[in-house]
């Protein structure tokens, strides 16, 4: 037979409420909680910028573009001069801008299927003749993941017997840096 709790039995499962102040040492979830947060933030940026710059085929497009994803919603008014500024110095950064002119074929966000059925996407392909540019988007920190992703996009146009030029990297945070691999 099941053992019925008396009242008294109840009240020894009562957990008393406890309160610590968010200035104690062991009050570390805060700071961890803030990191997520930016984290998710970072995400959101980056996938604001890829969806602009995937409309953006010479720099005459990212007004256009801009204009685009504020009417969708994907941006809104009150970062839309911070994004704008920000894609002007990418399209227009020293080493990136001959990526921007008129003249070659542009793959934005283009499906890549290999042979085993791996579908690749890298954020811009730029094609003159024979050759491609291969030019990878980031936000936040510096990862050799991206070094990897970025060569198999051009193990896999090297396939296809295409010689590539350029494999980049462009972290687009408050600078805007460029890595050659």
């Amino acid at each position: 037979k099941a053992k019925k709790l008396k009242i008294e039995d109840e009240r020894k499962w009562t957990v008393p409420y406890l309160y610590t102040h968010k200035d104690r040492e062991a009050f570390k979830i805060h700071t961890k909680a803030g990191m997520l947060w930016d984290r998710e933030i970072a995400i959101e940026q980056g996938n604001v910028y890829h969806h602009i710059l995937e409309n953006v085929i010479t720099t005459k497009d990212l007004e256009p573009a801009l204009k685009s994803a504020l009417n969708q919603g994907v941006l809104s008014d009150s970062i839309f001069e911070k994004v704008r500024e920000t894609l002007i110095k990418l399209i227009h950064h020293p080493i990136l801008c001959k990526f921007y002119s008129e003249g070659p074929t542009i793959y934005n966000e283009k499906e890549l299927l290999l042979s085993n059925g791996t579908i690749l996407i890298p954020d811009r392909v730029v094609l003159k003749g024979n050759s491609v540019d291969i030019i990878d988007y980031k936000t936040g920190r510096k990862n050799n993941k991206y070094k990897e992703q970025l060569e198999s996009y051009s193990k896999a146009y090297q396939e296809m017997g295409y010689t590539v030029q350029n494999k980049i990297i462009a972290y687009i945070n408050e600078e805007i840096i460029v890595d050659y691999l």
